[in-house]
């Protein structure tokens, strides 16, 4: 993604406007004190001119300003969940910075900084990330969508701790649900770091899928080592709806997820999933590693 460029602090138009004036009436007052006839004349002429480019520089600020202000009332009036939120913060807003202590002023306008930069570098793209555990209950309301059809994920597996927590573990069993019973395609590829890839409780794992989903979950897998760099991710593909990154440490725990929600990203990720497809093992080869008939 294009990182943003910082913008460029400019002065306040106000007080080009103020300086002007105050120079304006210096000049006419020396042409006065100073000058013939004719200067004094020259400089009432140039005095008009002046205040006719300030009128028409002002006027063209006001009426930026208030088809900004009307573009916004026509977003708002459209949204009314956007509306109440914007009204909200508004309000809540002037209460902070109406707080008497300077350094919780400095603050506050660090966490509200930190919200807007947010908002011109992620959210504008159709990106929303989280931070340790806050992740599941998005991934939640995305799987839930009935937009979304089929699923397809990549599971970078280097702890056999992968989805053994009370939330994963429910998840995975939501998933088979919705595999036997036809209401999402899901196709997994897991890909095993080699601390895990003789591990009995991970093999288990994979081979759930399968068994609880009555075979209707396609399972595929890779080796780590064998894998380029370039496709060592754990994402899943929620349709064409959206698309996920997980970052996990080596205790499989998540610590952030990015949430995509742009045509272009989905599409790499669909790209990255079928390119790594050509990284797995053979069926035969899944089958013997193990020591079930899963599905191709």
């Amino acid at each position: 993604m294009e990182r943003s460029r910082p913008r460029t602090r400019r002065t306040p138009r106000g007080f080009f406007i103020i300086v002007s004036a105050v120079l304006a009436g210096v000049v006419l007052a020396l042409a006065f004190t100073l000058g013939s006839i004719t200067v004094q004349l020259a400089a009432i002429g140039s005095l008009l001119a002046a205040l006719l480019a300030l009128l028409v520089a002002v006027f063209d600020q006001v009426e930026r300003r208030l088809a900004i202000e009307e573009d916004i009332g026509v977003v708002l009036h459209e949204n009314p969940a956007l509306l109440r939120f914007y009204e909200e913060t508004a309000d809540n807003l002037s209460q902070v910075f109406a707080y008497p202590d300077a350094d919780f002023r400095q603050l506050a306008t660090g966490k509200v900084s930190e919200f807007i930069h947010s908002l011109q570098t992620e959210w504008k793209e159709g990106t929303i990330s989280y931070a340790g555990e806050l992740w599941f209950s998005a991934y939640q309301e995305i799987q839930q969508s009935p937009e979304v059809l089929d699923y397809w994920s990549i599971s970078w597996i280097r702890s056999k701790e992968y989805w053994q927590d009370p939330a994963g573990r429910s998840r995975f069993r939501q998933n088979c649900e919705d595999a036997r019973n036809g209401r999402k395609k899901i196709h997994r590829i897991f890909i095993l770091s080699e601390r895990v890839e003789n591990d009995p409780d991970v093999k288990k794992f994979i081979n759930d899928h399968v068994s609880l989903s009555d075979g209707k979950i396609i399972v595929d897998v890779a080796f780590e080592r064998e894998v380029p760099s370039e496709l060592l991710f754990d994402v899943g593909i929620y349709g064409r709806k959206a698309t996920g990154y997980q970052e996990t440490n080596e205790q499989s725990r998540t610590v952030r997820f990015h949430l995509h929600f742009s045509e272009a990203e989905i599409e790499k990720a669909r790209t990255i999933f079928r390119n790594l497809l050509r990284n797995c093992i053979t069926p035969e080869e899944r089958e013997k590693f193990l020591g079930h008939n899963v599905k191709s």
